[in-house]
């Protein structure tokens, strides 16, 4: 019974400490940014200028394969990280109620005779604005060029013959 459970302890211990393909997104060639592993989603746009998404199916050296149509690393424009708001007005008509919200609640606890408390009113109420701003900051696409690069990494064994 023991040796059964070692045989099968070793069989899974090996599936664990395989490795996989990856891609890294670097800032400047040096600072990684980003970073993704075979099987992973990822899409992007290449220099044809169609855009591409799928799953990351294999990696070799220079080259990325996806859903399975490989692609060169050189063709690489942008890699897309989210996509522009499909529906700007009601992102609007969103932000637009958190505001409203926070200038009634601002009015209501304003009332109070206590000077003081004005200020502790606006950080209550226009907090949940601020932490609704921060989506806007956040990083939409990588642009493939200047700034940024990719870079590929191939784990995968293959064995050379001999001669």
């Amino acid at each position: 019974m023991q040796k059964l459970l070692l045989v099968i302890l070793l069989f899974c211990s090996q599936a664990s400490v395989a490795q996989r393909g990856m891609v890294f997104i670097k800032r400047n060639g040096f600072k990684k940014v980003r970073g993704f592993n075979e099987g992973d989603p990822i899409k992007f746009r290449v220099t044809e200028g169609f855009t591409v998404s799928g799953y990351i199916w294999r990696v070799s050296d220079d080259s990325i394969n996806v859903s399975g149509n490989s692609y060169h690393k050189n063709q690489f424009k942008a890699v897309i990280i989210r996509e522009k708001s499909i529906k700007p007005l009601a992102k609007q008509l969103a932000y637009a109620t958190v505001v409203a919200g926070a200038i009634v609640g601002l009015i209501s606890l304003t009332g109070n005779e206590e000077q003081d408390m004005v200020p502790k009113a606006a950080v209550i109420c226009y907090t949940p604005v601020l932490i609704k701003s921060f989506g806007l900051l956040k990083r939409k696409q990588y642009k493939i060029g200047k700034k940024f690069s990719i870079q590929t990494i191939d784990l995968h064994f293959t064995p050379k013959p001999l001669l």
